[in-house]
């Protein structure tokens, strides 16, 4: 017994040292490959996908802004916990694509709470695509676009963005209770619907971020086991095979995935029912923000955020075209759920308008424009943002225009 149990241990030990070693000869050709051919430096700097996507990865982060061991070490964009919303971006942050102030918000600017004299404010807030999720830079997203615009017409405004990836109409609604009204704004703009579709109905938007961090704490085995998987998942990641297979074979780099919270399983064989108690629960929560803002005489803009599917198919670009067709595999009903689910929060929305409410619905917003616009299925290139910023500055200007 003794003999065999030595023999399976031997054979064990010969086995992951033929492949450790078989590693290392990949890896060392792999490198050799990439400085014969002048890609090394593009590989080392290689990241597993686009350069774009790689700078806009999410992490949380403690008070002091230091990541939370066991939990993603990739991310470029800081978030950290927040006892109202789940969760919010980390400032002052200073990225490649993007840069958050010390109040959380997507601006280079410190915003004061006490709003300067003859200053209009408006206040952004949604999810990644009011965050401007994917854009080039701050300058990019419709905001900055927005205020651009405004301020050439002559007008003192500031156009304030405090989107934040993964956020729901509730979390919304705690940002702008809790946080926003200090900030005297005049007009409140919520740039939003995907999120509010997606997120199932029983979900607690206050335990999105806390579930890891709770996961992660409950136990030293569990703070153990997802530290080394981590480290164990960072290491791989900056292998030159792993990033050669990725870019050269899967060719992973051309085409940004969508990032956030929800797989296929999200949104796959959902019914009726489930689609109109999401509706309805993004109806209650906008009514939540108007009820609010009717008491401080503050008039709200609800925008239906634009998504892919719900664009005419004509009218995609080819980097659309081969998203669409790798997602429609994935999740072949998603493409008519999304449109109908839709068409639930435009209804939840548009029974909203009064006085003082006013309903954008931009999911046609580019059927007339041809070429990209989508980087997956619900954020914008710079084109994109660029048209959203023109469709909405006009309606804007007519609620900042006057004294």
């Amino acid at each position: 017994m003794r003999q065999r149990r030595r023999s399976w241990r031997t054979g064990v030990l010969l086995t992951v040292g033929s492949l450790g070693m078989s590693l290392l000869l990949l890896e060392g050709a792999m490198r050799l490959y990439a400085f014969s051919t002048g890609q090394y430096a593009m590989l080392d700097n290689y990241q597993g996908m686009s350069t774009l996507s790689a700078g806009h990865r999410l992490y949380l982060v403690n008070r002091e802004g230091q990541v939370f061991e066991g939990l993603n070490q990739l991310g470029t964009l800081p978030l950290r916990l927040d006892p109202h919303t789940s969760y919010g971006p980390f400032g002052p942050f200073r990225g490649e694509y993007f840069q958050i102030n010390q109040a959380g918000f997507r601006d280079q600017r410190e915003i004061v709470t006490k709003k300067p004299p003859g200053v209009r404010r408006v206040f952004v807030l949604g999810g990644s695509g009011a965050f401007g999720f994917l854009a080039s830079s701050n300058q990019a997203v419709f905001t900055s676009l927005i205020e651009q615009q405004l301020r050439q017409d002559g007008l003192k405004i500031e156009v304030i963005n405090a989107g934040v990836p993964g956020f729901t109409s509730r979390q919304e609604f705690s940002l702008l209770s809790q946080k926003i009204l200090d900030y005297q704004p005049d007009l409140i703009v919520v740039f939003n619907g995907f999120n509010d579709l997606m997120r199932d109905s029983n979900h607690d938007d206050s335990n999105f971020a806390l579930d890891s961090i709770e996961h992660l704490m409950s136990k030293v085995s569990n703070h153990t086991n997802s530290w080394l998987l981590e480290t164990l998942d960072y290491r791989l990641s900056q292998l030159f095979v792993i990033k050669g297979i990725k870019f050269w074979l899967l060719k992973s780099g051309e085409l940004p995935p969508a990032e956030g919270s929800y797989s296929v399983s999200n949104y796959s064989q959902l019914n009726q029912p489930e689609f109109q108690r999401r509706a309805a629960e993004y109806r209650r929560n906008l009514e939540h923000m108007a009820v609010l803002l009717k008491g401080y005489q503050i008039p709200l803009i609800i925008a239906l955020q634009p998504e892919l599917f719900n664009r005419k198919a004509q009218a995609y670009g080819p980097q659309e075209v081969a998203f669409a067709r790798w997602y429609e595999a994935q999740a072949p009903d998603y493409p008519t759920q999304a449109t109908q689910g839709y068409a639930l929060l435009a209804q939840s929305a548009q029974s909203l308008k009064s006085p003082g409410v006013d309903f954008v619905d931009l999911r046609l917003v580019f059927d007339q424009i041809q070429g990209e616009i989508f980087w997956d299925y619900v954020h914008f290139n710079d084109r994109g943002n660029q048209i959203l910023a023109d469709r909405l500055a006009p309606v804007i200007k007519t609620y900042v225009s006057a004294p």
